[in-house]
Order: structure tokens, then sequence, then C-alpha cells
């Protein structure tokens, strides 16, 4: 279990990001009503999904990465022997 502190410490930067991204003072300058669009959207949705969709993507990654180093790979499971020999 030694890549788990690494990882825990990498999702909770991931966590930090999302309450910056998602702090209110941060997301009232991206309040502009609807004169400022992205491709017909306004500019606040566009923010929070473009942002949401962010944190997911680097939890994502964050998790699925494998530890550096290359470390062991997990076993196969083993299929068992039904009452057959080889």
């Amino acid at each position: 279990m030694k890549g788990l502190e690494g990882k825990s410490a990498q999702i909770g930067a991931v966590v930090l990001l999302g309450l910056v991204l998602f702090n209110p003072p941060l997301v009232q300058v991206f309040n502009v009503g609807a004169a400022r669009t992205v491709g017909g959207i306004p500019l606040l949705f566009f923010y929070l999904f473009f942002a949401w969709g962010l944190l997911i993507g680097l939890l994502a990654f964050v998790i699925e990465r494998r530890p550096r180093g290359g470390g062991e790979r997990p076993a196969a499971p083993r299929k068992e022997n039904r009452g057959e020999t080889d």
C-alpha cells in the first residue's frame, strides 16, 4: 500500500482545486448575465460545466494512473479446476 499516500495527497489537491474553482467570489466573476456567451451558452454555465468536467477528468486520471517505479502488477485471478483433470 505504498502508493496510497501519494494518491491520497493528489486526490486532496484535486478537492482543494474544486473548492477554489467553486468559491463564490470566483464564480461571481463569471456571472455577467446572458450578455456574454460561449457558443450560445451563458458564460456562467459554461464555466460551471467546464470546471466540473475538469475535476472529474483530473480525478479519473489520478485514480486510474499506475504508480511510478514499475510497481508489481496484480496477479491474474486463478481459474479453479472444477473436477476436471489435466
